[in-house]
């Protein structure tokens, strides 16, 4: 079975190098990382994807969590969404303001913040 973690190691060598390409990489392999930690343990706690053609996976997965109960993954939710945007703009823009290594740390730092969440959540 794949460790998605292994992604957020990878995006940490990639924002290493400074590359615009690169950096760009980096915030999205944060944030599926981050997605497919915070959807595994979701899905182990009822969490289940629907047909519905107005709302991707991913938004419904922010949006479950951001219902839940427990106010440790609502704030995951957050970062989910915010951590999404980066990511969105890294992948279809072509311009990104502050593109650089403050933007993809930010970006793995959220990832992070959001695995320790679902870890403390699990417990």
């Amino acid at each position: 079975m794949f460790d998605w973690w292994e992604y957020w190691k990878l995006a940490q060598d990639l924002a290493a190098t400074g590359e615009e390409a690169r950096t760009r990489t980096a915030v999205s392999r944060a944030y599926y990382a981050a997605y497919h930690r915070v959807r595994s343990w979701a899905e182990s706690h009822g969490f289940q994807t629907s047909l519905d053609p107005g709302v991707g996976v991913h938004g419904q997965l922010w949006r479950w969590m951001a219902s839940h109960a427990d106010p440790d993954a609502n704030e995951v939710a957050e970062m989910g969404w915010k951590l999404r945007d980066q990511r969105t703009m890294c992948d279809y823009d072509d311009e990104v303001i502050d593109l650089g290594e403050d933007f993809a740390q930010g970006a793995l730092d959220k990832a992070e913040d959001m695995c320790d969440a679902i870890r403390k959540l699990s417990r």
